[in-house]
């Protein structure tokens, strides 16, 4: 699907939009922002944009990048942020590239991508699974089997294994591979930071005024940046456009996992809404001629 040479393609174009606009728009420079980061000489910034498009479902220029991201990127966590991300989003468009990556050499974007698609229903990765857990070695699984022994030497330390495997109940929505590796990192150095974030994310699942007020307030007062990107996340879930004037501001901020977590909640509450769909009325049919509609064939009319 394309070499991991060049991340050049990342590059933001913005066809027909006058220069004015992409100046000025809030959803222009929110896409600038992804695009740059997404294209940073930084693997740990590039990892940090696609946790942000990761959020974005259903945004097909986000999807677009992260297949190019997983297929291409050079740095393991950011092909894996990407399988995650695609996955996260039920990306079927994505399903090919993620099966290329079932044989990517490193073992967590292996796992991420098997994952992605076990999730939507694909179970391409069946026999990776299978030979993780059997420990067998004489079948080739692709790359995958070459990572066995080193990923048991990853699970001794604490710091490998949370960076491939820290997830919880809310279905990765608070993983180093969703909001990204220093997010999470954050939530693992506070106490009780990680039921703060996710408190959020449950309230954006089902949120109202009251709820959306409260992570505006605990965004402001909040310390913690994996709280924070967390919030950040949750408001664009709220789908509340009064949220819009307090994630731009974020969007200036120095973090960058927090700056493009913003930029991505900023283009999915300026997401057009789907016009509601239209109920077609099915025409009654006329009953046929000759035939009364009270009288059942057959049977002789009560009146001469």
């Amino acid at each position: 699907m394309g070499s991991r040479n060049s991340v050049s393609w990342l590059l933001p174009i913005f066809v027909g939009v006058p220069l004015a606009a992409a100046q000025t728009s809030p959803t222009a420079q929110a896409w600038n922002l992804l695009h740059t980061g997404a294209s940073d000489s930084k693997p740990d910034v590039r990892q940090q944009a696609a946790a942000a498009l990761g959020s974005m479902t259903g945004i097909s220029e986000a999807i677009e990048m992260l297949e190019k991201l997983l297929s291409q990127d050079e740095e393991a966590d950011v092909r894996q942020t990407a399988a995650v991300g695609l996955g996260t989003m039920k990306a079927r468009s994505a399903i090919p590239y993620l099966k290329d990556a079932i044989d990517d050499p490193d073992l967590g974007v292996s796992y991420a991508a098997v994952r992605s698609l076990w999730d939507m229903g694909d179970y391409s990765g069946r026999q990776n699974l299978e030979a993780i857990l059997s420990k067998r070695r004489g079948t080739s699984t692709g790359g995958l089997h070459k990572q066995i022994e080193a990923a048991k030497r990853k699970i001794h330390s604490p710091a490998e294994l949370a960076r491939i495997t820290l997830d919880n109940a809310s279905g990765a929505i608070l993983g180093p591979f969703a909001i990204g590796y220093g997010p999470a990192k954050a939530l693992l150095n506070d106490t009780g930071a990680t039921t703060r974030a996710f408190a959020a994310d449950l309230l954006s699942r089902h949120c109202d005024d009251e709820s959306r007020q409260v992570l505006e307030e605990r965004m402001a007062a909040e310390g913690n940046l994996g709280v924070k990107t967390a919030i950040a996340r949750a408001l664009a879930q709220c789908g509340d456009k009064q949220s819009l004037p307090i994630l731009e501001a974020y969007m200036a901020d120095s973090r960058d996992a927090l700056k493009f977590m913003a930029a991505a909640s900023v283009i999915r509450l300026n997401q057009p809404k789907p016009a509601p769909a239209k109920t077609v009325k099915k025409k009654r049919r006329p009953a046929p001629r000759g035939r009364a509609s009270s009288s059942t064939p057959g049977t002789p009319s009560a009146h001469p």
